[in-house]
């Protein structure tokens, strides 16, 4: 996705309003910060449904941590790829010479050498799988709140990462 856009707060207030849609970043550059109200997505901008099925847009995610001591004196390059293995020696390269991944929320090079406190950032381009739009049934409730739900088996049951 390129270029910008530009969101709106909807005007009804309402408990299954738009309103109620998490905050986060604009799509479209991975370093730009939320600023103003003007500048939040809405529902209709996050979610979309297509053939049955609840899909997000694909958006950008900021993985941010403090170096560990087992990283300090390392180059940053050494540490991505031995420490996240989820993706390629060549992935780490090029993330780092792009600047996706940051130190200190500057662009660095392949040979920096991470010090003591350092603020890593690794911007993640992200595509969820999707959902059913199937609603939950409410199989049986306790008097004490507890509820036995019948889901349906595309919806997880706790946040995932990749």
């Amino acid at each position: 996705m390129t270029g910008e856009r530009k969101h709106r707060r909807p005007d009804s207030r309402g408990p299954n309003s738009d309103a109620t849609a998490r905050k986060i970043v604009k799509l479209s550059d991975h370093r730009q910060e939320q600023k103003d109200e003007d500048d939040l997505l809405t529902a209709a901008d996050i979610y979309f449904e297509e053939a049955g099925l609840q899909r997000i847009h694909p958006y950008f995610f900021k993985f941010t941590t403090y170096a560990k001591g087992r990283w300090v004196g390392r180059t940053i390059y050494e540490v991505f790829c031995s420490e996240f293995r989820d993706r390629t020696p060549t992935y780490y390269e090029s993330a780092i010479t792009q600047g996706i991944i940051e130190l200190n929320n500057e662009k660095v090079e392949l040979s920096t050498i991470v010090r003591n406190n350092d603020l890593v950032t690794h911007y993640i381009h992200r595509h969820e799988p999707p959902v059913t739009t199937q609603p939950l049934t409410i199989v049986h409730e306790t008097e004490d709140g507890l509820l036995i739900v019948d889901k349906p088996g595309s919806i997880p049951v706790h946040p995932t990462g990749r």
